[in-house]
């Protein structure tokens, strides 16, 4: 492993910007090799985060916010900056790495990748009929190359509390190649 990255995590005030008080949270990139840090401003609760195949950028996700933030792993500059849907929990690239898969608690949302261009929205209700929301429990798996992924679902009850489903166990869902 070359590069290790630590970022701080924050939550959004009564303003819409961070709690910590100080500072906006930082992102922390280290090569292993050299020992060079870089450091860069971050957006507030980066529930995703990825690294690209060719491992020259790095992808964060704002769950609170709806953006995608793709950034240069050698320097932290970012590159690009998109929007998405709010609740956003995870990234998948695919295997071939043309597509980004944004996992987000009422939709899987696929873009075109590296461009980050949005080309698809797939319901959670089309993949689990009935359910329209997630509670995200564990993180995506891809599986025969990159066109088969699992997750984790929980539904939510009349009485309000989160369970397993146990009816139907593990789902695994085919994506286009």
């Amino acid at each position: 492993m070359k590069h290790v990255f630590f970022w701080e995590y924050d939550e959004p005030g009564e303003d819409g910007r961070g709690l910590l008080k100080k500072t906006t949270a930082q992102g922390v990139i280290v090569n292993t090799q050299t020992k060079e840090v870089v450091t860069f401003p971050t957006m507030i609760t980066n529930y995703a985060q990825t690294v690209t195949h060719d491992e020259k950028h790095v992808l964060f996700g704002s769950n609170a916010l709806g953006k995608i933030e793709m950034r240069e792993i050698a320097t932290g500059k970012r590159v690009k900056q998109v929007r998405t849907r709010k609740g956003l929990y995870h990234f998948l690239l695919s295997n071939s790495g043309d597509k980004l898969y944004a996992f987000n608690k009422n939709a899987i949302e696929v873009f075109r990748f590296p461009e980050l261009k949005h080309i698809e929205s797939i319901p959670l209700s089309q993949l689990i009929p009935g359910m329209t929301k997630m509670l995200v429990i564990g993180h995506p798996l891809t599986l025969n190359k990159g066109r088969l992924f699992i997750f984790h679902a929980m539904k939510k009850t009349n009485s309000g509390y989160w369970h397993k489903d146990r009816d139907n166990g593990f789902q695994m869902y085919g994506v286009a190649p």
